[in-house]
């Protein structure tokens, strides 16, 4: 039913006569708060309600569902609040955050992920130090666009699997640390045009990421992406990143 823009208008008090698997309800309207009716759905493992007018706090008794799910996306609502430490998310799941008014430190996950957007929200302090070693296997991730201070920690270096980082718009300071992202090479060399250092655009609709995406997320495609920070001193070693 995604991307059709139906309007759901249903009691706060409603419990649907069944239990899905996958729900994918993105565009469609479902009103301001966190939908009450999905906290019977305990089979649930995938659920897309991106850009679905959701306004408010993700409710502690949907984390005991979060468990299950591999792919958790609710990008382009407006859902706010401090998201639990750790975050109780099913392994390998893909999970998308970005552009919603969530606050507070930086989350860890209980569990190894994929894919983690946690972009243009309002989250603030450091980066944990021991990002790299919660996470090692982690493929994307993006903090962009929040107010993370500090610098970057060496831990990232750490995660082997990482094929594409975006830390652009935060404000990331002090010396770079050493770290080296041990990835295959570029398969391409990209121009500077891609990148104007004046008027970044987001990584997801970067010519270097959609490459990368198109490659069905090839291990051959790593992409970084710092711009718009307070960063100083220079990368000791960057060996195999082509994509800035």
């Amino acid at each position: 039913m995604s991307y059709n823009s139906f309007i759901f208008n249903f009691s706060s008090t409603w419990v649907p006569p069944f239990h899905v698997c996958n729900l994918d309800l993105g565009l469609c309207q479902l009103g301001h708060p966190f939908p009450a009716w999905l906290e019977n759905q305990k089979e649930l493992m995938y659920l897309d309600i991106c850009n679905a007018s959701i306004l408010g706090s993700i409710p502690n008794w949907f984390w005991d569902l979060g468990a299950n799910l591999s792919l958790f996306n609710v990008p382009h609502n407006q859902l706010g609040g401090q998201l639990p430490n750790p975050l109780p998310i099913a392994p390998f799941a893909d999970i998308d955050f970005r552009s919603n008014l969530f606050g507070g430190g930086l989350p860890l996950l209980a569990v190894e992920v994929k894919l983690l957007d946690l972009s243009n929200n309002n989250f603030f302090g450091p980066i944990p130090q021991n990002i790299g070693e919660s996470m090692p296997n982690l493929i994307f991730l993006s903090l962009s666009d929040n107010q993370l201070v500090g610098d970057i920690p060496s831990s990232i270096g750490e995660m082997l699997s990482l094929q594409v980082i975006d830390l652009s718009g935060n404000k990331l300071s002090e010396n770079i640390k050493k770290f080296m992202l041990n990835k295959q090479e570029l398969d391409e060399h990209l121009t500077k045009e891609m990148v104007a250092p004046t008027e970044r655009q987001p990584l997801r609709d970067h010519v270097a990421y959609q490459k990368w995406n198109e490659k069905d997320r090839s291990t051959s495609y790593t992409l970084l992406s710092i711009l718009q920070n307070d960063l100083i001193g220079q990368f000791d070693e960057l060996p195999t990143c082509k994509a800035l």
